[in-house]
């Protein structure tokens, strides 16, 4: 437990600018950062999409991509009730004809409650997490390669210093434990791959403008936190935490990535070849 004089003496060595740099720190990183980086993977994940539509027809997003849909949704809803949030509607698989939506969650909050309105961004954002989760989890357990996000935490917890070229070692070992060999399972878990890939990291306007929503109520606590643990001398271990979260959304990231690219491939050679034919 901190002693009176050891905060008077911390209290005495902050200054404005330190704490407005952690602070704009925080937000930076566990606010901004994530939003851009899902931005770009559902950006990917819409031309997906559209490729898997132009080679399979429209159908395709709800008989090849439903498996991506149902995530897609039951994010939603999970990050939804986990915030407080009241559902009205869910409708996981939308197979009526005549409509343009795949799946839909319907709920509503309290605008008063900042908790309520500070899940309105992990809500609009939780595709992107719901489907790189399922993905991790199915790969170990396909090929038992580990949870590679876990891997980089543990590296940067540990103290060791980052070097050039340590993310490749991280994520290139479970890439090629998909491959090689070239087995069964291979063909199984890449089928997976593009059934969710192809629909599931896409996020309509409406969910990114609900992540919208929680940007200014989630900016407020990390402020808070920040100068709650500035006054407590916990700076180093707050920044070191937020560090490996942000490396950790990085990685899982750069894997979405790798995903659709490999979902996008098989459509792209079937698109081509019935262009050329």
């Amino acid at each position: 437990m901190i002693s009176l004089t050891q905060f008077n003496a911390i209290f005495n060595q902050l200054t404005l600018s330190s704490i407005t740099i952690l602070i704009i720190f925080l937000i930076f990183s566990l606010i901004l950062l994530p939003f851009l980086l899902i931005v770009i993977v559902s950006q990917l994940g819409q031309v997906a999409k559209k490729v898997l539509v132009q080679t399979l027809g429209g159908k395709s997003q709800i008989i090849v991509g439903g498996l991506g849909v149902i995530i897609h949704e039951l994010s939603h809803t999970i990050v939804a009730l986990l915030f407080g949030h009241h559902i009205t509607k869910l409708r996981l698989l939308n197979i009526q004809k005549n409509t343009t939506s795949l799946g839909s969650v319907e709920h509503y909050y309290n605008s008063h409650n900042l908790y309520q309105r500070m899940g309105n961004f992990f809500i609009g954002l939780a595709p992107f997490y719901g489907c790189a989760f399922c993905l991790e989890i199915l790969q170990n357990w396909f090929f038992q390669t580990g949870f590679v996000y876990q891997q980089w935490g543990m590296l940067l917890t540990s103290g060791e210093t980052i070097r050039q070229g340590m993310l490749a070692t991280l994520v290139l070992p479970a890439l090629k434990a998909i491959f090689v060999p070239l087995r069964g399972r291979t063909l199984g878990f890449l089928l997976l791959v593009l059934l969710i890939s192809s629909t599931g990291f896409s996020l309509s306007n409406n969910d990114l403008r609900s992540a919208v929503k929680g940007i200014l109520p989630l900016a407020i606590l990390c402020s808070v936190v920040g100068i709650l643990m500035a006054l407590l001398g916990q700076t180093v271990k707050l920044v070191s935490g937020v560090w490996v979260l942000v490396n950790c959304c990085l990685l899982l990231a750069i894997k979405a990535i790798i995903f659709i690219l490999i979902a996008l491939l098989p459509l792209l050679l079937l698109l081509f070849i019935r262009r050329l034919f």
